[in-house]
């Protein structure tokens, strides 16, 4: 994955639709998250090399997918050695979790 820095009009130039990117912060560090086109079977990706973290999620994702994936792809950036599947399980617990009707309830998510 490309490291195009912290400009979002890098993004756009790279001919990435209604790109939009928002500032994280994970293990401390500035990180970026990009919501765009994605290829094809591809829900999210991340990548810690370079200047900083990037997070990548497909643009057409809603609801509980949308959040599964976006923790899913912060564990790969927090937890760089982490397995894929407790990352994957992770995600899935946590998500879980926030998503549960009586949580987001009680956080005024709802």
């Amino acid at each position: 994955m490309n490291d195009f820095g912290h400009d979002p009009a890098n993004y756009k130039s790279q001919g990435w639709k209604d790109t939009s990117v928002h500032q994280a912060t994970i293990n401390g560090e500035p990180s970026l998250v990009v919501h765009c086109e994605m290829p094809e079977g591809t829900d999210g990706d991340a990548s810690s090399e370079g200047v900083a973290n990037i997070i990548r999620i497909s643009e057409n994702l809603r609801g509980r997918e949308y959040l599964e994936t976006r923790l899913h792809e912060h564990l790969h950036c927090a937890a760089p050695l982490a397995s894929e599947d407790w990352v994957t399980q992770t995600a899935h617990e946590l998500s879980a979790i926030i998503f549960e009707t009586d949580c987001r309830r009680r956080s005024g998510l709802t």
